[in-house]
Protein backbone atom coordinates (compact mmCIF):
# COMPACT_ATOMS: atom_id res chain seq x y z
CA UNK A 1 0.00 0.00 0.00
CA UNK A 2 1.00 3.37 -0.79
CA UNK A 3 -0.30 7.32 0.23
CA UNK A 4 -0.64 9.12 -2.97
CA UNK A 5 -1.85 12.72 -3.31
CA UNK A 6 -3.15 14.25 -6.33
CA UNK A 7 -2.24 10.49 -8.06
CA UNK A 8 1.80 10.93 -7.00
CA UNK A 9 3.07 8.53 -4.74
CA UNK A 10 3.85 10.55 -1.87
CA UNK A 11 4.96 7.31 0.52
CA UNK A 12 4.67 3.92 1.64
CA UNK A 13 2.33 3.59 4.36
CA UNK A 14 4.41 1.20 6.43
CA UNK A 15 7.87 3.23 5.28
CA UNK A 16 5.85 6.78 6.31
CA UNK A 17 4.64 5.30 9.95
CA UNK A 18 8.07 3.77 10.66
CA UNK A 19 9.47 7.13 10.08
CA UNK A 20 7.32 8.82 12.23
CA UNK A 21 8.35 6.67 14.97
CA UNK A 22 11.90 6.86 14.65
CA UNK A 23 11.86 10.56 14.53
CA UNK A 24 9.55 10.40 17.67
CA UNK A 25 12.03 8.33 19.33
CA UNK A 26 14.56 10.61 17.83
CA UNK A 27 13.09 13.58 19.92
CA UNK A 28 12.97 11.99 23.15
CA UNK A 29 16.48 10.30 22.87
CA UNK A 30 18.22 13.49 22.16
CA UNK A 31 15.70 15.79 23.97
CA UNK A 32 15.66 14.56 27.49
CA UNK A 33 17.41 15.93 29.83
CA UNK A 34 17.91 15.80 33.47
CA UNK A 35 19.38 14.03 36.79
CA UNK A 36 19.40 10.20 36.61
CA UNK A 37 18.07 7.57 38.93
CA UNK A 38 20.74 5.75 40.77
CA UNK A 39 18.39 2.98 40.87
CA UNK A 40 17.03 3.30 37.03
CA UNK A 41 15.99 0.31 35.36
CA UNK A 42 15.14 1.85 32.10
CA UNK A 43 16.75 1.79 28.76
CA UNK A 44 16.08 6.13 29.14
CA UNK A 45 17.34 5.90 32.61
CA UNK A 46 20.50 4.51 31.22
CA UNK A 47 20.45 7.37 28.60
CA UNK A 48 19.91 9.82 31.18
CA UNK A 49 22.93 7.59 33.31
CA UNK A 50 25.17 8.83 30.59
CA UNK A 51 23.72 12.14 29.35
CA UNK A 52 26.97 14.04 31.75
CA UNK A 53 29.62 11.96 30.15
CA UNK A 54 31.37 15.13 27.85
CA UNK A 55 33.80 14.67 24.97
CA UNK A 56 36.90 12.14 26.17
CA UNK A 57 35.11 10.63 28.26
CA UNK A 58 33.97 6.79 27.91
CA UNK A 59 30.96 7.42 28.72
CA UNK A 60 30.45 10.09 25.33
CA UNK A 61 30.84 7.42 23.26
CA UNK A 62 28.37 5.13 25.13
CA UNK A 63 25.96 7.17 25.26
CA UNK A 64 25.77 7.87 21.59
CA UNK A 65 25.43 4.60 21.50
CA UNK A 66 22.47 3.90 24.01
CA UNK A 67 20.45 6.61 22.01
CA UNK A 68 21.35 5.25 18.99
CA UNK A 69 19.28 2.16 20.50
CA UNK A 70 16.81 3.90 21.94
CA UNK A 71 15.57 5.52 18.43
CA UNK A 72 15.74 2.10 17.09
CA UNK A 73 13.77 0.27 19.27
CA UNK A 74 12.69 2.36 22.32
CA UNK A 75 11.94 0.19 25.14
CA UNK A 76 11.64 -3.30 23.11
CA UNK A 77 13.92 -5.79 24.85
CA UNK A 78 15.57 -3.51 27.26
CA UNK A 79 14.86 -5.78 30.26
CA UNK A 80 16.70 -3.78 33.06
CA UNK A 81 19.58 -2.10 31.12
CA UNK A 82 19.48 0.86 32.74
CA UNK A 83 20.80 -1.00 36.15
CA UNK A 84 23.80 -1.33 34.65
CA UNK A 85 24.53 2.10 33.77
CA UNK A 86 23.29 3.51 37.18
CA UNK A 87 25.88 1.77 39.49
CA UNK A 88 28.50 3.70 41.08
CA UNK A 89 31.30 1.98 40.14
CA UNK A 90 30.24 1.98 36.25
CA UNK A 91 29.63 5.67 36.59
CA UNK A 92 32.81 5.75 37.57
CA UNK A 93 34.36 3.50 34.49
CA UNK A 94 32.11 5.74 31.79
CA UNK A 95 33.68 9.26 33.35
CA UNK A 96 37.23 7.71 32.73
CA UNK A 97 39.62 8.99 30.13
CA UNK A 98 38.30 7.31 26.68
CA UNK A 99 40.94 4.12 25.90
CA UNK A 100 40.68 0.80 24.97
CA UNK A 101 41.23 -0.56 28.36
CA UNK A 102 38.82 2.40 30.24
CA UNK A 103 36.18 1.11 27.50
CA UNK A 104 36.70 -2.46 27.90
CA UNK A 105 35.91 -2.49 31.52
CA UNK A 106 32.07 -1.25 30.83
CA UNK A 107 31.60 -3.22 27.90
CA UNK A 108 32.83 -5.96 29.85
CA UNK A 109 29.90 -5.16 32.41
CA UNK A 110 27.67 -4.65 29.48
CA UNK A 111 28.26 -8.17 27.94
CA UNK A 112 27.68 -9.95 31.27
CA UNK A 113 24.69 -8.59 31.99
CA UNK A 114 22.92 -9.65 28.78
CA UNK A 115 24.78 -13.36 28.90
CA UNK A 116 22.40 -13.61 32.37
CA UNK A 117 19.40 -12.06 30.95
CA UNK A 118 19.86 -14.45 27.97
CA UNK A 119 20.55 -17.66 30.37
CA UNK A 120 17.30 -16.64 31.81
CA UNK A 121 15.01 -14.16 30.11
CA UNK A 122 11.75 -13.36 32.03
CA UNK A 123 9.63 -12.63 28.47
CA UNK A 124 9.79 -13.49 24.90
CA UNK A 125 10.52 -9.51 24.37
CA UNK A 126 13.69 -9.62 26.82
CA UNK A 127 15.08 -13.09 25.63
CA UNK A 128 15.00 -10.79 21.98
CA UNK A 129 16.58 -7.89 23.63
CA UNK A 130 19.47 -10.44 24.78
CA UNK A 131 19.86 -12.18 21.71
CA UNK A 132 20.49 -9.38 20.04
CA UNK A 133 22.44 -8.01 22.86
CA UNK A 134 24.92 -11.18 23.11
CA UNK A 135 25.91 -10.82 19.05
CA UNK A 136 28.40 -7.96 20.16
CA UNK A 137 31.05 -8.63 22.07
CA UNK A 138 33.52 -6.71 24.14
CA UNK A 139 35.92 -6.23 21.40
CA UNK A 140 33.08 -5.34 19.02
CA UNK A 141 31.31 -2.80 21.27
CA UNK A 142 34.66 -1.16 22.00
CA UNK A 143 34.89 -0.48 18.08
CA UNK A 144 31.32 0.70 17.70
CA UNK A 145 31.74 2.78 21.04
CA UNK A 146 34.55 4.41 19.88
CA UNK A 147 33.51 4.93 16.41
CA UNK A 148 30.31 6.49 18.06
CA UNK A 149 32.43 9.33 19.94
CA UNK A 150 34.08 10.37 16.51
CA UNK A 151 30.71 10.37 14.80
CA UNK A 152 29.66 12.51 18.13
CA UNK A 153 32.46 15.08 17.59
CA UNK A 154 32.47 15.38 14.23
CA UNK A 155 28.66 16.11 14.45
CA UNK A 156 28.90 18.41 17.06
CA UNK A 157 32.13 20.26 16.25
CA UNK A 158 32.09 20.00 12.80
CA UNK A 159 35.29 22.39 12.06
CA UNK A 160 37.18 20.22 14.45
Amino acid sequence: MVVRKGGKVIAPIFGGWLLDKVMKNYDVAINTQGPYNPNGKTRMDAVLATNHCSHGSVGFGVNGCIKMIYIGMRTFGEAEIGKVFCKDKVQKMLNSPSAWPAHQAVANKEVEYWRSIAENPKDWETYIGSMIATCFNPCSRIQIQLAMEQFRCKLLNPKE
